[in-house]
């Protein structure tokens, strides 16, 4: 398993959730106010749109990703092995006063089959850490969607004024090139 530098840029970080939750609301606004004819979008569209441009969204994917290829090397452990091997060459070279009835090429070519029949169960717990590997891996990109449609709909949906019952409702526009 490798192992993961410490940063403070990774996701889940509490510097880089807070700054996001700071930034989040001026996000949105550069978003959705670039130059040019501009249209009132849907929820669906803004979320549709936050999800495509998503740092947090890309990694989780690239996550999910990368821990299905490992969850099927883990499963190619359980195959038997084909191992090919060829060369070609010249043997002899030096020797030039002997006349051979041989020639000095030589080829071989090697084919090997081979199968772990006993690996003290090393195989199934490496697929079944895989496994849930993967599993983790697609909970927290669900966790990362939830967050991203939670955040998204807050700034979407209106507030009221819990005194005066005034709605305040900030217009969400976009850009349309």
């Amino acid at each position: 398993m490798a192992r993961r530098n410490k940063t403070y840029f990774a996701p889940g970080h509490p510097y880089v959730t807070n700054s996001l939750m700071l930034w989040l609301p001026i996000l949105t606004a550069i978003l959705f106010s670039t130059p040019g004819s501009t249209a009132a979008i849907t929820l669906s569209e803004a979320i549709q749109i936050a999800m495509d441009r998503s740092p947090a969204i890309d990694s989780a994917k690239r996550e999910l990703g990368i821990s299905e290829l490992e969850d099927k090397s883990a499963l190619a452990g359980f195959f038997p092995s084909l191992d090919l091997s060829t060369t070609h060459g010249l043997q002899n070279t030096t020797d030039n006063t002997a006349k051979k009835a041989t020639a000095p090429w030589t080829s071989e070519f090697s084919v090997e089959l081979s199968e772990k029949l006993y690996d003290n169960g090393e195989r199934i717990t490496r697929y079944r850490i895989t496994g849930l590997k993967r599993e983790l891996a697609a909970i927290k990109l669900l966790q990362e969607r939830d967050k991203l449609c939670r955040d998204i709909a807050t700034e979407y949906y209106p507030k009221r004024d819990k005194k005066s019952g005034v709605i305040f409702r900030k217009k969400m526009e976009m850009t349309l090139n």
